[in-house]
């Protein structure tokens, strides 16, 4: 079912007795010209702690860090190789100090590195649930580095922390907190001068207050990432600020400047490989048909989109492709076809924990159902669009499900 809730279901650990994990032993040593701190405790944000491996030269001074982040032990395991034949790699080409798919920390110090082998929450003798490439273990990650960046004074480290942290947050639709870390970021980037960093800090701000509904303060800051862009020649960040101008003179009804902005975007876009952004420009440019009535062209450029965005396999963007046919078989009247749709692009959403495009779907369906004058399935649908849609301050598509609703209530008693 659509509105299944899917559960993560953890395994029982092997017991680090009966693993290759060396045992729990914070100390110091140096030897290979580097100073190595072993079992370094780290407390992340909610209390849970990690553990790392910090290898550094012996001569005292400020050098660039590379973290290694994987499941597989900090401490060095050089019998994996043997089991893997087409490595390219031997046992005896890997020294005792390198972890499986770490950097080797002798070659890195030696060349003015620092490395950071850090065992993941919940992995041997860290704390917390093992997850795997999960939201949870990029926020992990991404507030090392930021702490990282804070210990040693690195402002580049802080930016990146920050804006990564702020992309984990407007995914989980928490806003606020996406947008301190943003304007931290670009406060950073602007000290730092930072352009490239700063044009990335305006677009994450201007799809902010573009969520929220603030249109021209999205505007204000995708132009000035596009005037970044353009000074430094950055044609991937260009197409991508074309096309969300495209969004916002869209959201105000004006097509012809939208698809103008949406062609510059996929004219950059699709002869440069950029895969992702010439799927959403040919569902932008499926939105203005869809606006126009051309609905067999506006099928024909989300088919496009859909086909691009299962090549890359990029879940999000096959399930806002789903909803998207799904509006056009509705408005053509073809409810069965249209239902599937929209439940196609809800399985996935929920599953990915997409919360705007969830709540998008829930108020289709919710549209559907009216259609077909069912209206406790189509108030069902509606009251769960606008309680994701307030939880992520999604004010205007409050009021325009809200407004359904309540025409729900004024044909109700005209039934009576």
């Amino acid at each position: 079912m659509a509105s299944q809730k899917f559960e993560m279901i953890f395994m029982e650990p092997v017991p680090l007795s009966e693993s290759e994990y060396p045992g729990f032993n914070p100390r110091t040593e140096k030897v290979e010209g580097m100073i190595i701190d072993y079992d370094v405790g780290v407390t992340m944000r909610d209390g849970a702690k990690i553990y790392i491996d910090l290898y550094r030269p012996e001569t005292e001074g400020k050098y660039p860090i590379i973290i290694a982040w994987g499941p597989y032990g900090k401490q060095g395991r050089r019998r994996i190789y043997s089991m893997l034949g087409n490595a390219g790699l031997n046992d005896e080409d890997i020294n005792e100090y390198t972890g499986f798919e770490a950097p080797d920390p002798v070659y890195w110090c030696r060349n003015g590195y620092i490395i950071i082998n850090a065992d993941p929450r919940g992995s041997w003798n860290s704390e917390g649930d093992l997850t795997f490439m999960s939201p949870q273990e990029a926020e992990d990650c991404y507030e090392r580095v930021l702490k990282l960046g804070m210990d040693v004074n690195d402002n580049q480290f802080q930016a990146i922390g920050l804006g990564n942290l702020g992309l984990i947050y407007q995914e989980r639709g928490e806003l606020e907190k996406a947008e301190e870390m943003h304007k931290r970021a670009l406060e950073i980037d602007k000290k730092c001068g930072d352009k490239k960093g700063m044009s990335s800090d305006y677009v994450n701000l201007g799809v902010i207050y573009y969520t929220r509904g603030d249109l021209d303060k999205a505007e204000e800051m995708h132009k000035k990432a596009l005037e970044i862009d353009e000074k430094l020649g950055l044609k991937e960040g260009m197409a991508i600020d074309y096309g969300n101008l495209g969004l916002i003179y869209m959201d105000r009804g004006g097509l012809a400047k939208a698809e103008e902005m949406y062609k510059k975007s996929l004219g950059i876009s699709e002869p440069a490989g950029m895969m992702e952004t010439t799927a959403n420009q040919y569902a932008n440019l499926g939105l203005i048909y869809i606006q126009r009535g051309k609905f067999d062209k506006a099928e024909e450029m989300h088919k496009k989109s859909l086909e691009v965005e299962k090549k890359i396999g990029r879940l999000e963007g096959i399930a806002r492709q789903y909803g998207n046919l799904g509006l056009i078989y509705r408005m053509r009247g073809d409810l069965d076809k249209a239902e599937e749709m929209y439940l196609k692009s809800l399985q996935i959403s929920e599953q990915q924990g997409t919360v705007e495009l969830t709540a998008n779907q829930y108020d289709n369906l919710g549209a559907v159902y009216k259609q077909r004058g069912d209206v406790a399935k189509a108030r069902e649908y509606g009251e769960k669009a606008v309680e994701l849609f307030k939880k992520i301050g999604m004010l205007p598509e409050v009021e325009k499900v809200e407004a359904w609703l309540s025409s729900l209530s004024q044909e109700g008693k005209r039934d009576k």
